[in-house]
């Protein structure tokens, strides 16, 4: 009976890793419902489960761990993060099991209670996982609604329902249904049936916006292809290719909006204000340029719109990525991503992030901002700039992509973005 416990781990993974397949993520829970109502589910299958599931989900991690060595302290600190995540799961099945030996003889009861239980275990990894690193945030990549967003009329029901509730609908669909078949119960079909008017709500009611929100037909964004050249770590270098990308992108428009994703100029601004001159020669371009802004012996990731040479509007980053931006109190002894050189601060000083660009406002995204949700959707269009450079599986790459199109059912707004690996929608 094992063979069902890979069986719903391949259903949970392939949508993430093939978005085209998402729509199995309304059946990845049903092998397991089905098993625990004939024997009792172990710690064997939530390790096998968690083990499959969370090795795959962080291959990325794994090759950004790696990239440059291979250490005993790396490899504990992998063995310890995989654990970290089975110790969750291997808790979650066991529930299942003591929640069926409880209420198998209240069949609705029990529906009820392995949706929520199921739900909150979703939640929690997508929510609160990652509690260790000093914020209540989870492991953003396992929300099921991020893969099905590649069909947008399987989540717009999310505006209206929000997630918790449309999370719950995902899985009563998938506890009732098989209970149902087991016992033979019409209450736990109808159950199923409740669970799934939501989703075929969104079939029936979705319709596409015939004309963009945004037009962006004066747009351009640029790719920073110049981060994979091993001149990258020269400042006069990087300077020209972005004068020389904008000017190129630019060639037929007198009036531009050019984007430029996050770190695409990775040093401190006002050390260079040469080429803020350079950007807007010979043009009137609205230029947002992600770059770095120091202030005493603190570096911000930041970003800028330049408009005739001058700086008209900073923005800081007001969330830093575990690992990558900051190092988390809990680990601050362990050299084990050795970022102590490049790490970032908050501040308070430039946070507010609605900008003005030819008189338009935008809410500005930077990254993680808008993975970990970190900070509140004010309504306007959103403009989503990403360093995914960090990102070595080009699958994750593509789930940033699929985070808008989550982000803009669940709002109902437009969102523009572009990354420092090309991907873009202008």
């Amino acid at each position: 009976m094992m063979t069902l416990t890979f069986f719903s781990a391949a259903l949970f993974l392939i949508p993430f890793l093939i978005p085209q397949y998402s729509p199995l993520l309304f059946l990845f829970a049903v092998p397991i419902i089905y098993e625990q109502s004939y024997r009792k589910l172990t710690v064997k299958d939530g390790a096998l489960w968690g083990l499959l599931v969370f090795s795959v989900h962080l291959i990325w991690f794994w090759a950004l761990l790696f990239e440059k060595e291979i250490s005993f302290l790396r490899i504990s600190f992998s063995f310890f993060t995989i654990s970290w995540f089975l110790a969750w799961t291997i808790l979650f099945f066991c529930s299942i099991s003591k929640l069926n030996n409880l209420l198998k003889n209240k069949l609705l009861v029990l529906c009820a209670s392995l949706t929520i239980l199921t739900a909150a275990y979703v939640w929690f990894i997508i929510k609160g996982s990652l509690f260790l690193l000093g914020l209540f945030e989870g492991y953003v990549f396992f929300n099921p609604f991020v893969a099905l967003s590649y069909y947008p009329q399987l989540v717009w029901i999310l505006h209206y329902t929000g997630v918790p509730l449309a999370l719950c609908a995902l899985i009563g669909l998938q506890v009732g249904l098989p209970l149902g078949f087991i016992y033979k119960s019409k209450h736990c079909y109808i159950f199923a049936f409740i669970c799934m008017m939501p989703f075929f709500i969104g079939l029936y009611f979705y319709k596409p916006a015939q004309e963009p929100l945004i037009d962006t037909s004066n747009m351009v964004s640029i790719t920073p292809w110049w981060l994979q050249d091993r001149r990258r770590d020269d400042p006069m270098f990087v300077g020209y290719r972005i004068v020389h990308d904008i000017a190129h992108a630019t060639v037929d428009k007198d009036k531009a909006i050019v984007l430029t994703p996050e770190s695409s100029f990775g040093w401190n601004l006002y050390d260079h204000m040469l080429l803020t001159k350079m950007l807007c020669q010979n043009n009137e371009h609205t230029i947002l340029l992600g770059s770095q802004r120091k202030e005493n012996d603190k570096v911000y990731n930041s970003c800028f719109i330049i408009k005739e040479g001058n700086v008209l509007y900073t923005y800081d980053k007001q969330h830093l990525v575990p690992f990558v931006e900051r190092m988390p109190y809990f680990f601050s002894k362990l050299d084990v991503f050795n970022i102590k050189q490049n790490h970032f601060s908050l501040s308070d000083k430039y946070e507010n992030d609605v900008i003005y660009i030819e008189g338009k406002p935008y809410q500005l995204f930077i990254c993680s901002e808008l993975i970990f949700e970190a900070k509140k959707v004010k309504g306007l269009s959103i403009i989503f700039v990403c360093n995914d450079n960090w990102f070595k599986s080009d699958y994750c790459k593509k789930l940033l992509q699929l985070f808008t199109s989550y982000v803009s059912s669940m709002y109902k707004i437009s969102i523009i973005y572009c990354t420092t690996s090309g991907y873009s929608n202008i």
